[in-house]
C-alpha cells in the first residue's frame, strides 16, 4: 500500500501529506473546484446561445488549468503548476472581455479560429500534410483576416478579442472597483505573479533556480522533494479560478456564496507560517489567527 500511495504521489506528495495543514489546503482547493465546476454545471439547465456558450467554454477551460494546477501542487510542483497560471491569469482577462463585449465577442471568436484553420492548413500544405492547396478564395480570405488582426508581423501574436492589455485589464478591474483590496491584488497579479510565471514558463536559470534547496550543509539539489513555490502557485491558481467563476456566476444570476466561502477559507489556510511569529505561544484551544475558524493545534500548529 505504501508503494502505491508513493507511486501515485512521488516523495514531494508523501513529504506534503505529511502535515495536517497541507490536507487542509489541498482539501479545501478541492472544495473550491467543486464548488466552481457546480456552478458551471448549472449553465446546462438552460439553453446556451451566442456569447453564453462562449463564456461557458472558457470558464470551462479554467477549471480544467486550475485543476492541473491543483494536481501539481499536490506532489510539490508549484513550478509547473505556475506555467499553468499563466494560461489562466490569461483567460481571467479574455473571460472579463466576452462579459463585457456579448454582442461581438462570438463574431470575433469565429474569424479568429477561421484564421488559425486556413494558417495552419497552409502551413501543413508546404509539409506536404494535406490533401489539397488553400484555393484562391480560401487564400483570399486568410488574407483579409490576417489584415484584420494587425498584418503578418502581428496577428498570430495578438489577443483574438482585438484588444490590449491595458483595455481588458481595465474590464477586470472595474468589476472590483467596490473592493479596493481585492484592486491591489489584482494589481499585483498582474504586475508581479504574471511576470514570474512568464519567467518560469521559459528555459531559463531563474527556472533552474527552483530546484535548488538550502540546508545546514549549505545549498544543493532538491531533486525529489516538493520545490519552494507550490504553495504560492495554489494560491494564485485559487485567486484565477475565482475571478473566473466569479463572472460566470454574475452573468447567469447563480449564487456564488458557497464558491466565495471557499476560496476564503484556501486563502486561510494557505497562509504561511510565518504570517503568525508568535503562533507557538497561543494555547491549544485558540482559534488560528489564520482565520480559518479551527483550534491552531488542528490548523497551522499542526
Amino acid at each position: 500500500m505504501e508503494g502505491a500511495h508513493y507511486h501515485r504521489f512521488g516523495l514531494a506528495g508523501l513529504i506534503l501529506e505529511e502535515q495536517q495543514i497541507n490536507r487542509l489546503r489541498f482539501g479545501e482547493a478541492e472544495r473550491l473546484l467543486g464548488e466552481g465546476s457546480r456552478l458551471i454545471d448549472e449553465t446546462g439547465r438552460a439553453r446556451l446561445q451566442g456569447a453564453a456558450v462562449l463564456l461557458t467554454a472558457q470558464v470551462t477551460r479554467a477549471a480544467h488549468t486550475f485543476e492541473a494546477a491543483l494536481a501539481c501542487c499536490r506532489i510539490g510542483r508549484g513550478v509547473q503548476a505556475s506555467m499553468l497560471n499563466r494560461s489562466l491569469f490569461e483567460d481571467v482577462l479574455d473571460i472579463h472581455w466576452v462579459a463585457a463585449n456579448p454582442g461581438i465577442a462570438p463574431e470575433h471568436a469565429d474569424q479568429h479560429d477561421r484564421l488559425v484553420a486556413l494558417a495552419e492548413h497552409d502551413i501543413e500544405t508546404a509539409f506536404e500534410r494535406t490533401d489539397r492547396e488553400l484555393t484562391e478564395e480560401e487564400r483570399g480570405e486568410l488574407n483579409e483576416l490576417i489584415e484584420v488582426y494587425g498584418g503578418r508581423g502581428r496577428a498570430f501574436k495578438a489577443s483574438w478579442t482585438r484588444s490590449s492589455f491595458e483595455e481588458r485589464f481595465a474590464l477586470v478591474q472595474s468589476r472590483w472597483e467596490e473592493e479596493p483590496e481585492a484592486r491591489f491584488y489584482l494589481d499585483y497579479i498582474y504586475e508581479v505573479i504574471q511576470r514570474q510565471n512568464n519567467l518560469l514558463l521559459h528555459s531559463a536559470p531563474t527556472g533552474y533556480r527552483q530546484t535548488m534547496s538550502s540546508g545546514s550543509g549549505g545549498r544543493g539539489l532538491n531533486r525529489a522533494g516538493p520545490d519552494n513555490r507550490w504553495r504560492e502557485a495554489l494560491g494564485h491558481g485559487a485567486g484565477g479560478f475565482y475571478m473566473a467563476v466569479r463572472v460566470l456566476a454574475q452573468e447567469f444570476g447563480f449564487d456564488k456564496e458557497l464558491m466565495a466561502d471557499a476560496f476564503s477559507q484556501t486563502s486561510n489556510y494557505l497562509r504561511p507560517l510565518s504570517d503568525f511569529p508568535n503562533i507557538d505561544q497561543l494555547p491549544a484551544e485558540a482559534s488560528c489567527p489564520c482565520g480559518s475558524g479551527r483550534r491552531v493545534e488542528d490548523c497551522h500548529r499542526s
